[in-house]
C-alpha cells in the first residue's frame, strides 16, 4: 500500500461519508486499486446492525472493508489514556489490505460541538498512517471569507494549510444561497405557501465553473503549491432521498397501506393542519403529507390525488387512530396504485419533530441511492490531481503505530510461550491478559492460582484459558536441578 488519503470534515454537515466513498468510486473506475476504511464508526446500531457504508461497500463493489471499531470503546481508550493502543489497533484495520490495494481512502471522525475527541483522534490517525489529508467541507451560501476561514481552522489540526501532507480540498452541497435552516436531513414545512420549498437552488454549469475558478483566485490557501480543490460537488434536489419505508422505519409505523413504500421517495415532508381548502397546493408529487388520523378530508384527498397521477410520497396518519372499514373501501383505488399509509401513535408536533431528526445517511438496503449518489460525487471530482499523488512516490516513514503493529505481527507469528513469574503481581495479570487476548504469545502465570485469581477479579481482567502454574506444587521438578 502506497497512499493513504484520510478524508477529514471542516464541518458536522459536510456528507463525509459521501465524499470518501466517492473518492473509493471515482479511483475504482480509474483502475486504481483502491480500499475503503471506516477505522470508527459514530453512528449508534443495534446488535448484529451492520454499519450500512461498509455492507454497501462490499455488496457493490465485492471489497470486503473491515468492521470498525464502536465510538463508545474508542473513548474509553481516550479516557484511559490508551491513544497508542487505539492507534495500534486501527493500524492493523487499514494494513488488512496492503497487500491488495495500492491506495487507501480511510473516513475521519465528524467534529461535535459536545465532544472534543473526535478531534484528538483523527490527527492521531493522521500520524499513525502517515496520511495525506483531504478535507471536506460544505459550501451552503458562505462567502469566499467564510471558507477560508474554516478551511484553516480545520488544517490547524494537522499542521496549518502550509503542511505539505495538507494535499487539498473537496467542498460539497455548493449552493449560491444559504438554504433555509434545518436541524436534521429532513425538513419539515408548514402547509402555507411561503413554507414550502421553493425554486431549486442547483448551480448550472457555467455558475458552477465561475465559483470554482472564483475560489481558487481569492481564497488564498489554493496559492501554495501542491494544495488543490479536489471536487467541487454541488447541491442537487434530484438525488435520491430517503424511501417511505425509510420513514417508516424511522418512525416505527404501522402500514395501513404498504403501497409503493419501497420506491417512493421523499422530496418535502408537509404538517397538515389547516382547512382542506387552505392547503390544496401541498398535494405535489414526492411530498409525504403529516396529519391527525381523524383528518379523514386530508387522506381522501390524497387518495384522490393519486387517482389523479399525482404520484405522492405517502400520508403519515398520527395519533394511533384506526381507520374504519367504509374508509378503507372509498381509498381502495388509490391504495391499489401504491399510495402508502402510515399510521403512528404520536402526534402531529411530535411525529414532524421525529422526521426532522431523521439521521441523514444511506440504509444499507438502498443500493439505488448509494449508487447515484457515489456516480454524482464521483462526476465532479478532478480525478487526475488524485491520480498523480497516486503515482507520485512517498519518503517510506513508519509510524509509532506503525512500528508496534509490525512488532505484534511478528510475535503473533511466531508463537512464543511467555513465562511470566511474579504471576499474582496485578500488572504481570493484565499483561497475560492482554497477550493473551491479542494472540501476541502462549502466555504462563507463575503464581499461587487462587491468588492470581483474586487478583484478576479485583481488576476486572479476564484469564480464562491462560495457564497458571503453581510454583510449590511442581517444586519436586525443579529446585533438584538447580541445586
Amino acid at each position: 500500500m502506497k497512499h493513504v488519503f484520510f478524508l477529514a470534515a471542516a464541518g458536522a454537515d459536510s456528507g463525509l461519508t459521501s465524499i470518501s466513498q466517492g473518492v473509493f468510486r471515482a479511483l475504482d473506475r480509474r483502475g486504481i486499486r483502491v480500499g475503503f476504511c471506516k477505522p470508527i464508526s459514530q453512528e449508534t446500531f443495534t446488535e448484529g446492525e451492520e454499519d450500512p457504508s461498509i455492507s454497501l461497500v462490499a455488496s457493490t463493489t465485492g471489497f470486503q472493508p473491515v468492521d470498525p471499531i464502536t465510538l463508545e470503546e474508542a473513548e474509553r481508550y481516550v479516557r484511559n489514556d490508551q491513544m497508542e493502543d487505539l492507534m495500534e489497533r486501527v493500524v492493523e484495520q487499514v494494513g488488512t489490505h496492503a497487500d491488495d490495494v495500492d491506495v487507501m481512502v480511510v473516513e475521519g471522525l465528524l467534529p461535535t460541538e459536545s465532544q472534543s475527541f473526535p478531534n484528538r483522534i483523527n490527527r492521531a490517525l493522521v500520524n499513525a498512517l502517515s496520511a495525506e489529508v483531504i478535507l471536506v467541507n460544505a459550501m451552503r451560501g458562505i462567502s469566499i471569507a467564510q471558507l477560508q476561514e474554516e478551511l484553516e481552522i480545520a488544517a490547524s489540526l494537522y499542521g496549518g494549510w502550509q503542511s505539505a501532507n495538507l494535499i487539498g480540498c473537496i467542498l460539497n452541497k455548493v449552493q449560491l444561497q444559504k438554504p433555509d435552516e434545518s436541524t436534521g436531513a429532513m425538513q419539515v414545512h408548514g402547509t402555507s405557501e411561503n413554507n414550502l420549498p421553493g425554486a431549486s437552488l442547483e448551480l448550472t454549469k457555467d455558475e458552477l465553473r465561475a465559483l470554482k475558478d472564483k475560489i481558487k483566485s481569492e481564497c488564498p490557501l489554493f496559492s501554495r503549491p501542491g494544495f488543490e480543490l479536489i471536487g467541487c460537488v454541488p447541491w442537487s434536489p434530484d438525488l435520491p432521498s430517503f424511501r417511505v419505508t425509510d420513514v417508516a422505519r424511522h418512525l416505527g409505523a404501522e402500514f395501513v397501506n404498504e403501497g409503493d413504500s419501497e420506491a417512493r421517495r421523499v422530496k418535502s415532508v408537509a404538517l397538515s393542519a389547516r382547512n382542506l381548502a387552505n392547503i390544496l397546493h401541498i398535494y405535489s408529487p414526492g411530498r409525504l403529507l403529516v396529519a391527525p388520523g381523524d383528518r379523514l378530508d386530508v387522506l381522501m384527498t390524497a387518495a384522490l390525488a393519486t387517482m389523479d397521477k399525482i404520484p405522492l410520497a405517502g400520508i403519515v396518519l398520527t395519533g394511533g387512530m384506526e381507520l374504519s372499514d367504509k374508509v378503507i373501501e372509498l381509498c381502495t383505488p388509490a391504495f391499489r396504485q401504491g399510495l402508502p399509509v402510515l399510521s403512528v401513535d404520536t402526534d402531529s408536533f411530535a411525529t414532524a419533530t421525529k422526521l426532522s431528526r431523521m439521521r441523514n445517511y444511506i440504509p444499507g438496503d438502498d443500493i439505488e441511492r448509494f449508487n447515484v449518489t457515489l456516480d454524482y460525487v464521483a462526476r465532479h471530482l478532478n480525478v487526475n490531481v488524485l491520480q498523480s499523488r497516486v503515482e507520485s512516490e512517498l519518503a517510506i516513514r513508519m509510524s509509532p503505530a506503525a512500528f508496534r503493529h509490525q512488532i505484534s505481527k511478528r510475535a503473533r507469528k511466531a508463537g512464543k510461550r511467555i513465562i511470566l513469574p511474579e504471576g499474582d503481581e496485578p500488572r504481570t495479570v493484565e499483561a497475560a491478559a492482554i497477550c493473551h487476548k491479542r494472540g501476541l504469545g502462549i502466555p504462563v502465570l507463575v503464581g499461587d492460582p487462587d491468588e492470581v485469581a483474586r487478583v484478576a477479579k479485583r481488576q476486572e481482567v479476564d484469564i480464562e484459558g491462560i495457564e497458571i502454574i503453581d510454583p510449590v506444587a511442581v517444586r519436586e521438578q525443579y529446585v533438584p536441578k538447580l541445586m
